[in-house]
Formats: structure tokens, sequence, C-alpha cells
């Protein structure tokens, strides 16, 4: 995520949409404590919808990359 993004959908937690061949799509969301499955068609709607808000927001490959390098140069400086 750029820096410049300070307020995203992303920000509510950790959340893996699993998409399976012959079962329904299943959302598991992950807090401090404790983990929840939603099978429900809105809600997976909902974490679907977020992810493509998410994949939106989020740096391309090529800035990625540049992010990373420029993280792990300063690492190795210190």
């Amino acid at each position: 995520m750029p820096a410049t993004v300070v307020e995203h959908p992303g920000l509510h937690g950790q959340f893996l949409i699993m998409d399976f061949a012959t079962d329904p799509t299943v959302v598991h969301v992950e807090d401090r404590t404790t983990g929840l499955f939603l099978d429900d068609e809105d809600k997976v709607a909902l974490y679907r919808l977020t992810a493509e808000k998410l994949a939106d927001l989020a740096l391309d490959e090529q800035a990625s990359v540049r992010l990373l390098r420029s993280i792990a140069s300063d690492l190795e400086r210190e």
C-alpha cells in the first residue's frame, strides 16, 4: 500500500478468501484471539469487494519491488 494512502478498507483486519472448485467460497476473518469462517453469500461478496478495492489502491508490481529494495537497503545500512 502506498504511504500516501492513510485510510483503506484493509485497516479493519485480516481476511482470506478461499475459493474451492466444488464447494462454496469461504472467508476466514482473523483477529487477536480467534478466527471466524464466513460462508454467507452477502458477507463473502463484501469481502470480495474489499479485496478488489485494496488491489486497486495497492502499489503495482514494479513499485512494490522498488519499495522492498529501498527498505532492504535501509536495513543493510543499520
